[in-house]
């Protein structure tokens, strides 16, 4: 008899039966392994997202894993899509894999659930368990078993007839009775029908506990995490509970215990455990092999394509150097397996390219290979720029290589498409990944699920900041600390929630990755469909890398697409084809460009810490630009190697090398280490190692391996140095100086191949600046607060914007005269087809009326809320009415619009006579426009911004003798200076500081500009209140422009209370003209009388003289004290046309 100690838990949901399992797998194998367990089970519900991780953590910790999942059987086909409300429910069922075949058909059983089963849940049916049984182990499962079901059903032959069919499906020897006692009043009667079948079939009994958490005690926490799966409150009665706390990992002990009257079914679980016999390999590869021509191999098809290449790539300019290059290259490339995956990617790389789809330079370590140069992968000589084979593909490091393409992003699902007709639907998949909560999202839920009010709950969840957990944020954080220990109920939220941070919430898919296998995939890993029906892989990426199978990441690029729309627009206006690939690269207008800061737009160069770092380097070359990319980061920031840099490129610090050896290798970057590959090279010239063995070297530094490593690493340097003819003690300066480099330096391949892409947006927009910001603000259309920015860029170009304009827009934006014409699918509620329905319908003329647009266009498309947004946006302006008519008159004209979309537009034409005609488009009546505050926020409503005005218009003149200056005079200002500005805030972010306090970063806008501004903790706790976006406020701080321009926040005031406290006089400059008039002057007067007040503002008047000689000033007494507010300025301006009006702070005379 088997020691009595040893028990194995073979029903056991892991993280992965989300939101339903608890125990996480680092701290399940634990407790295993606590507890003395030699075995252990994961059969999560109806997945198999969790066995790798699981398999190798148990490996690694000494436990044998036993592989399984918990299926969802339905007593039909699982083909059939029933409602969830009929009889034919669910049942469960455990599967475990005894062998290789077993894990086989899991894998094909779990994806066939999906692929064919999915209703709700992935479902498994007869058909699929008698196919797919053999290596398969079956225990009967829970409550929700099928056996048990029927036997609480009082129906012992159908119970048996169940175990029949199971035992035809598995085999004999391959079913177990599950018994289960977690306190449960049915599972006493299911355990004794359970021993009754096992008596009469002589199947064996097991004793399993339904394991969803790891101690007793986490009972609640798991019925939080019920209530965030069923989206329920824990008070609710009628509500998903588990009725007992016993689903917890109970010791052998325990179960025994629990057990005493079946011994046998304890000692059952050990063997079940021993029939299992499953290892999975994780060193092998599993590359699909490439579709080669008859007599010909992938090596041959490479060299082949290579050679071709080698010769449209350099021409006449191939030497020895480049051709061993490439020798090198195949060779490891062969010798590592990778021959096929080459070709695969080339040809994806080449379908995309001759079907017109734009294909990034490069991306990653990738181009930093010839082989992908001349294949046309990437479009980076990697000679030219001194890349390194071996930082992409080590012959002394295992792995996949990693190859990621960038496409434009609109064509990408094309490119994916073509992948899948190539190598067939069966074996190409996207990838999942898993969404996990995060710390704020954790405390949300929970409080939800608490029924704590959502105001408190989202003031506790601001106050952890991004990247920090929970635990970590309560020691941290003084306020925090503070709810935590003084709060009983905010305290448990936050225990709670801390618990169950982390857990996976539900599965996606991918954004980007795609995996190929070399036949049926379902063959090596098991699949899912998400929720518009496609196809995934069950285990993220990392996951199919462990298992050897090929992922790529097919990329889509915004920026691709708007150089592709950029490209066709100079075309259609200049009539001149670019070719982006061949770019000159010396062309003066984009470096003055970039030198003067102007990169709105740019690709990875438009953030205003980007912008300062271009003027101070002041690049005049491609290889000037390149280590800007890399060097705005907070490594090299930190480590003060951007001023390091900058000093010596411009002669303000002199050029040194760590060693005259060095300066060959350093000479491009003024001495300063900022490439991953120096370092490399630096290994490699100084102690004589490979690149390969360069490549591990860096990686080991970069990582800051352990002191015994690092000085084993550093005697290999100093022994291989004293071979290349330097003394120790200079090898050893060189080690100490270099590894800290290795951390901060940037992949020069990457780096590189980003900057193509910029060098081609810059080179756009400094020579068609034109057609690059249209491009622009068209790829940007659906981001309202990008295309604030990017027209406030144009307009400071010198282009105007014109309006939207049914007669003259397009869907996109366009180019009208020289100048920008808004696009109408930017306005809200106006779609693509809405578009083409107008623009197809005015190929017959211009729009010449409300009546005549909604007669013409089809209203199928151009529904009642798209014309409204029109009107509102100011894109009917051009039908001559006043926007407040058109909105009156739009359901008569809609009416009209029908009448006419019941017959033939050409059939009732020629029966309407002309009078007729004219009386459909008079249908508008004139009506007063909308006051100039209502038509901005009609505007603002569906357009995003205001177009024709701007709320800050009405303020110009009050805050004259406030603040300091306009946002747009802000760049001119020298950092450090103490500034008063005024602006409506746009943009607002409120985070929580390392203290946990909470602060805010936002942006103002005037007529002028915008600017961001900081407040921390001091400022924005008594702003707090009113700072929401659209309201005016004054800002006083301090001008910052390290890593952007912005305004540290001194203090934030209301527009109305800045008024009042920062200005005690309201001037009024009086035109000659009115002033000729003595009624007019006593109109003044009495209406100044009108809206006095005690501690009102005194009134300044200035008065002009004829002649130009000046004007007199003349201050009314304190009596005349006035209110000064919108009623105020509004009536005074009404009543004294053209005059200026503007508070200040003045020494107030008597």
């Amino acid at each position: 008899m088997p020691d009595r100690k040893q028990f194995v838990h073979l029903h056991v949901h892991t993280e992965y039966s989300l939101l339903d399992g608890m125990c996480r797998i680092e701290q399940l194998i634990a407790k295993a392994r606590d507890l003395g367990m030699r075995h252990l089970a994961i059969t999560d519900h109806g997945n198999l997202f969790g066995v790798i991780p699981f398999y190798k953590k148990a490996v690694g910790s000494g436990i044998k894993p036993i592989i399984g999942t918990e299926v969802y059987l339905t007593s039909g086909s699982r083909f059939d899509k029933v409602s969830s409300k009929t009889p034919r429910e669910l049942s469960h069922l455990i599967l475990i894999a005894r062998n290789e075949q077993g894990y086989k058909n899991l894998i094909e059983i779990s994806t066939r659930s999906y692929t064919e089963g999915f209703y709700y849940k992935p479902r498994v049916d007869y058909e699929l368990l008698q196919e797919y049984g053999e290596g398969l182990i079956c225990l009967t499962s829970c409550l929700k078993g099928e056996v048990p079901r029927t036997i609480l059903k009082g129906d012992m032959d159908e119970a048996g007839k169940v175990l029949s069919r199971y035992i035809d499906f598995f085999g004999r020897e391959n079913v177990f009775l599950e018994l289960q006692d977690h306190g449960i009043a049915e599972e006493r009667i299911v355990i004794k029908g359970l021993v009754e079948l096992s008596k009469k079939s002589g199947i064996p009994l097991v004793a399993t506990n339904d394991i969803h958490f790891l101690k007793q005690d986490d009972y609640d926490i798991h019925d939080t995490l019920l209530c965030i799966q069923t989206g329920k409150k824990k008070k609710e009665k009628d509500r998903l509970r588990f009725s007992t706390d016993q689903v917890y990992f109970k010791s052998a002990e325990e179960m025994y215990q629990l057990f005493d009257e079946f011994p046998h079914a304890c000692e059952n679980t050990l063997r079940v455990a021993e029939m299992t016999e499953l290892e999975l390999k994780f060193d092998e590869l599993h590359l699909p092999e490439f579709p080669v021509a008859n007599g010909q191999t992938p090596q041959l098809c490479l060299r082949n394509l290579c050679e071709k290449g080698l010769n449209e790539r350099f021409g006449d300019n191939i030497n020895d150097a480049i051709k061993m290059r490439l020798e090198h290259e195949l060779n490891i490339i062969d010798e590592m397996g990778f021959t096929s995956y080459f070709l695969i990617v080339a040809d994806i790389v080449d379908y995309a390219k001759k079907n017109g789809i734009m294909v990034g330079p490069g991306r990653g370590s990738a181009a930093g290979s010839l082989v992908a140069y001349v294949t046309g992968i990437t479009d980076i000589n990697p000679i030219e720029y001194g890349l390194l084979f071996e930082r992409f593909l080590n012959p002394e490091r295992k792995g996949m290589p990693d190859i990621d393409i960038d496409f434009e992003d609109e064509r990408r699902d094309e490119v994916i498409r073509y992948i899948i007709n190539k190598y067939g639907s069966d074996s190409v998949a996207q990838i999942a990944t898993f969404d996990t909560l995060g710390a704020k999202a954790a405390i949300r839920d929970v409080g939800r699920a608490l029924d704590i009010p959502f105001g408190l709950v989202d003031r506790v969840a601001k106050m952890v900041p991004s990247g920090m957990s929970i635990r970590r944020a309560v020691k941290e954080s003084a306020d925090l600390g503070e709810i935590y220990s003084g709060d009983d109920e905010l305290r448990n939220l936050l225990d709670v929630a801390s618990s169950l941070e982390g857990l996976p919430r539900h599965i996606s898919k991918h954004a980007a990755g795609v995996v190929i296998a070399p036949g049926k995939l379902s063959d090596y890993v098991p699949l899912m469909v998400d929720s518009k029906g496609e196809v995934a892989t069950q285990y993220p990426k990392e996951v199919l890398e462990e298992c050897g199978l090929l992922k790529m990441d097919i990329l889509g690029l915004t920026t691709l697409s708007l150089i592709r729309l950029c490209l066709n627009m100079i075309r259609e206006s200049h009539n001149v084809e670019i070719d982006i690939s061949n770019l000159p690269v010396d062309d003066e207008k984009t470096y003055e460009m970039l030198s003067m800061g102007e990169s709105d737009g740019v690709f990875q160069l438009e953030s205003q810490g980007m912008k300062d770092l271009l003027k101070r380097v002041v690049p005049r070359s491609f290889k000037e630009l390149v280590p800007i990319i890399g060097l705005y980061r907070p490594g090299p920031m930190g480590a003060g190697m951007i001023d390091d840099y900058i000093d010596r490129k411009h002669g303000r610090k002199k050029v040194e090398y760590l060693n005259p050896v060095l300066e060959e290798i350093l000479s491009e970057t003024y001495g300063v280490i900022l490439y991953q590959e120096q370092v490399m090279h630096i290994a490699s010239k100084v102690a004589g190692f490979s690149m390969a063995e360069a490549d591990l070297i860096r990686r080991a530094m970069s990582k800051k391996s352990g002191p015994e490593f690092m000085e084993s690493l550093k005697e290999d340097f100093e022994k291989g140095a004293k071979a290349q003819g330097i003394d120790k003690r200079d090898a050893e300066y060189i080690f100490e100086k270099v590894t800290p480099f290795a951390a901060y330096g940037f992949n020069k391949s990457h780096t590189t191949a980003y900057a193509v892409i910029a060098y081609q947006t810059a080179y756009l927009k400094a020579n068609y600046p034109l057609e690059f910001m249209v491009s622009l603000l068209t790829i940007k259309s659906g981001d309202t607060d990008k295309v604030i920015y990017y027209i406030n860029v144009a307009k400071r170009m010198g282009y105007e914007i014109l309006q939207p304009d049914v007669n003259s827009s397009f869907a996109h934006f366009s180019i009208e005269n020289g100048a920008i014409r808004y696009g109408l699918t930017a306005i809200l509620n106006v779609g693509y087809s809405a578009v083409e329905s107008i623009v197809s319908a005015r190929e017959d003329g211009d729009f010449t009326g409300l009546t005549d647009f909604c007669c013409r266009v089809d209203l199928r498309l151009v529904n009642r809320k798209c014309i409204e947004s029109l009107i509102k946006a100011g894109a009917m302006d051009c039908l001559g009415y006043t926007r407040s008519a058109l909105l009156d008159a739009l359901d008569t004209a809609i009416e009209y619009g029908h009448r006419r979309s019941s017959e033939s537009k050409v059939a009732v034409a020629s029966l309407l006579p002309e009078e007729d005609m004219e009386r459909f488009n008079d249908v508008v009546r004139e009506k007063e426009e909308f006051e100039q505050g209502e038509m901005l926020r009609y505007e603002k409503e569906v357009l995003g911004f205001y177009f024709s005005g701007h709320p800050m218009a009405q303020y110009k003149e009050r805050l004259r003798g406030i603040i300091t200056c306009q946002l747009g005079e802000i760049e001119s200002i020298p950092a450090g200076s103490n500034v008063v500005v005024a602006g409506q805030i746009i943009i607002k972010r409120q985070i929580t500081d390392k203290k946990g306090r909470e602060m805010a970063f936002f942006t103002i806008e005037d007529e002028t500009g915008y600017v961001e501004c900081v407040s921390f903790a001091s400022s924005y706790e008594k702003a707090e209140f009113f700072l929401t976006k659209g309201t005016v406020v004054v800002v006083s701080g301090r001008l910052e422009m390290n890593n952007g321009l912005k305004i540290l926040v001194n203090e934030i005031i209301p527009v109305e209370e800045a008024e009042r406290s920062m200005t005690n006089t309201l001037n009024i400059r009086v035109p000659r003209s009115f002033m000729e008039s003595d009624e007019n002057m006593e109109s003044l007067y009495q209406f100044i009388l009108s809206r006095t007040t005690t501690g009102g503002m005194i009134v300044r008047l200035y008065l002009e003289r004829g002649s130009g000689d000046g004007e007199v000033v003349m201050q009314l007494p304190r009596s005349c004290s006035i209110i000064v507010d919108e009623e105020t300025i509004g009536g005074l301006k009404k009543l004294v046309s053209g005059c200026e009006v503007w508070a200040s702070r003045e020494r107030i005379n008597g």
